[in-house]
């Protein structure tokens, strides 16, 4: 009975909740996705929110941002995985109690190639190996992290 308890409790002090997302696009991009939602918080607050967590996330938030409204914003970024660094694309799509969370265009950055070009068969489909799975549970961990990053923000207070 004890661990039920302890289970209930540790599931409502999570205030958000998604469901992430690992496809293959239509033209052998890889993107790794979700939808998170904040329940009842504004799309100002959530903005906001993904704001402070890129001046957080980032040595200088200013260098790594490429698009900004208040409904997206996307930063391009780099991203170490084992002393390799790779250039990144996040892209956060903002509304009332959600944001979309994204990951794509993810290049090495030694010679620019492709994450598709080690990971993807020419015939669409995932390579099996461990460099592929490595990558991708790399970018899964990283991607939750950022999730939890932003929540965190949201629920910084303003006091000073």
């Amino acid at each position: 009975m004890k661990p039920f308890f302890i289970i209930c409790f540790v599931f409502l002090l999570i205030p958000y909740s998604y469901s992430q997302d690992f496809r293959i696009t239509s033209e052998n991009k890889i993107v790794i996705d979700s939808i998170v939602n904040f329940d009842t918080t504004s799309s100002v607050r959530l903005y906001n929110a993904v704001k402070k967590w890129g001046a957080s996330n980032f040595n200088n938030a200013k260098e790594v941002l490429v698009f900004d409204t208040p409904e997206e914003i996307h930063y391009r970024f780099l991203h170490n995985i084992d002393r390799i660094d790779f250039y990144t694309t996040a892209i956060i799509r903002i509304k009332d109690g959600k944001i979309k969370f994204e990951y794509s265009n993810i290049n090495w950055l030694q010679n620019n190639t492709s994450l598709e070009s080690v990971m993807i068969t020419k015939q669409g489909q995932l390579r099996k190996n461990n460099i592929a799975d490595k990558l991708l549970a790399n970018f899964k961990i990283r991607f939750i992290k950022d999730i939890e990053n932003i929540n965190k923000a949201l629920n910084q207070s303003n006091d000073w």
